[in-house]
């Protein structure tokens, strides 16, 4: 129907706005649709599956024709727009998922407006580059959930992420980023989920995680990190995933012995459900699988020794 007639009043009502796998581009939404949508709280366009995306922007979704603008800052703008943004009560989740959107997050292509309004933002999926610039930690106040993953983003990941008070989720997997991991997380930390998969982060072991005592899901693999894991790392958390295997293969390779308490976490929120940790240089050995770790296996290794080197498949 034509979203500007005032006579439609039923999209004010909306709590929740859903576009699954739209078969063409969209194009910029109606400026006058937005008006309408005063109490949204979930928007969603995406597709079930990633395609591939091509490099001229044809296969973008919810984008103008000019080649030349930066159609990510234009689309988050759009939805910045949304009537309620000034209602500090409402809060937004976003997600614009597998739409081969472009564009820049870096400065000089303006991504400037702020977004203290949102508790989520995914944009997996999608083929924004350059670095991430994401501006202060005001700008994103109320942010729960950011995903990034499978795009081509670079350079290191902005410090105002491990200083957001109500992030629980990130993932950022399937980019280049390069540089250390963050590790300024305080006490206090509510993060339940950090995804760096597939990226090429270096260093040593974030050791300050180990404040996020939330922390359920790590996963770190296939980067290039190096150094060993302090013994006390693991004793406050409760993980149930734990992947940080493929670091020799990018140049790093993590060392020393496996700390006993991450085969002993059974607190607060469950008990060690999956561990990779092959293609590292971790020595010792590994004790006789608990009750708690029943179904879970290093590599060949469950139980028994390891050896010295690269732990194999």
């Amino acid at each position: 129907g034509d979203a500007s007639n005032p006579g439609i009043t039923w999209m004010s009502r909306m709590s929740g706005f859903k576009i699954q796998d739209p078969g063409q581009n969209l194009g910029p939404l109606p400026s006058a649709a937005w008006s309408k949508l005063g109490n949204i709280q979930d928007f969603e366009i995406s597709r079930e599956t990633p395609m591939g995306c091509a490099a001229d922007g044809s296969t973008a979704v919810l984008v103008d024709e000019d080649p030349g603008s930066n159609d990510v800052h234009e689309v988050l703008d759009q939805v910045r727009s949304l009537k309620h943004v000034d209602d500090s009560s409402v809060k937004t989740g976003i997600t614009l998922k597998n739409l081969c959107i472009t564009g820049f997050f870096h400065e000089s292509t303006g991504l400037d407006v702020h977004f203290s309004h949102f508790k989520k933002l995914d944009l997996s999926g999608n083929a924004i580059g350059g670095t991430l610039e994401l501006g202060d930690v005001e700008d994103w106040a109320s942010l729960e959930e950011l995903a990034l993953a499978n795009n081509r983003l670079e350079g290191e990941l902005p410090s105002i992420l491990d200083n957001l008070p109500m992030l629980r989720r990130l993932d950022v997997s399937g980019n280049a980023f390069t540089g250390a991991i963050l590790n300024e997380w305080s006490a206090g930390c509510v993060l339940r989920e950090l995804d760096l998969t597939d990226n090429n982060m270096n260093g040593t072991w974030p050791e300050n995680l180990a404040q996020c005592g939330s922390l359920q899901t790590l996963k770190l693999s296939n980067n290039a990190l190096s150094g060993a894991i302090s013994a006390g790392f693991f004793d406050n958390l409760g993980l149930r995933a734990v992947h940080i295997d493929n670091q020799i293969g990018k140049g790093g390779g993590l060392a020393g012995p496996l700390p006993a308490g991450l085969f002993e976490m059974q607190r607060p929120f469950g008990t060690l459900e999956e561990l990779k940790l092959s293609d590292n240089l971790f020595t010792g050995s590994l004790p006789a699988v608990q009750t708690a770790m029943a179904g879970v296996c290093v590599s060949r290794y469950c139980p028994g020794q390891v050896p010295a080197g690269p732990i194999g498949d």
